[in-house]
């Protein structure tokens, strides 16, 4: 729309252009046709075409100025939204500012989530309440992966660190579900699966020290 808004007004201002010379050879010649006793001095010629003249310069200005204004915005707006990489300039780091913290703070759960998988079960551990670890990884780890998308047109499923986010979750349900004698190699497999996932969303792996803060 906005390119077809720009050609409109190109056409417009070609337009006026034209208008212009028409409108000043018409006067000339006008002057020229008249009788003798009729004819206007020339310094009259000038102050009569002067004001026609001004207006349709105004306007040819003005067209010119409308135009530039689509065409800034159309650019600033390609910018803004991306195109093929827009994902990585734009999505990504503010992706980062949000839900990094939220994520940290999650996997700093899991950590101290070992000590209980090595000695039972963990269903019942505060990991799994609700607002805490698990819900974490779910809500912003989500949106975390989605945001390295490459083009906004592709789904969520085609995205590789979405991919990785689905494989932890799974993991951390069927860790969830673990019973006594099978919570440890849940643990590790859910472990396995959250470090893919960190790899992914450019977060250290666990044991990193930003855990432990």
């Amino acid at each position: 729309l906005e390119i077809m808004l720009v050609g409109l007004l190109a056409i417009a201002s070609a337009f006026v252009g034209s208008y212009t010379n028409y409108a000043i050879s018409a006067d000339v010649n006008r002057q020229h046709h008249m009788p003798t006793w009729y004819k206007v001095r020339p310094h009259h010629v000038s102050m009569r075409l002067k004001p026609s003249c001004d207006g349709i310069a105004r306007r040819v200005a003005l067209t010119h100025a409308i135009g530039l204004t689509v065409a800034s915005s159309s650019v600033s707006g390609a910018f803004a939204s991306g195109g093929a990489t827009s994902g990585r300039t734009t999505s990504i780091p503010r992706a980062k500012l949000r839900y990094f913290g939220r994520v940290t703070a999650a996997v700093a759960a899991f950590e101290s989530l070992k000590a209980t998988a090595d000695v039972g079960s963990v269903s019942k551990s505060t990991f799994f309440k609700e607002d805490a670890g698990y819900s974490e990884l779910k809500t912003a780890g989500y949106l975390l992966a989605v945001a390295f998308k490459i083009d906004g047109k592709i789904p969520p499923e085609r995205i590789e660190q979405a991919r990785r986010h689905k494989a932890l979750m799974t993991s951390l349900d069927k860790l969830q579900s673990a019973s006594k004698d099978k919570a440890r190699d849940a643990y590790a497999a859910a472990a396995v699966s959250l470090n893919a996932f960190l790899e992914g969303v450019e977060l250290p792996p666990l044991g990193d020290e930003r855990y432990r803060a």
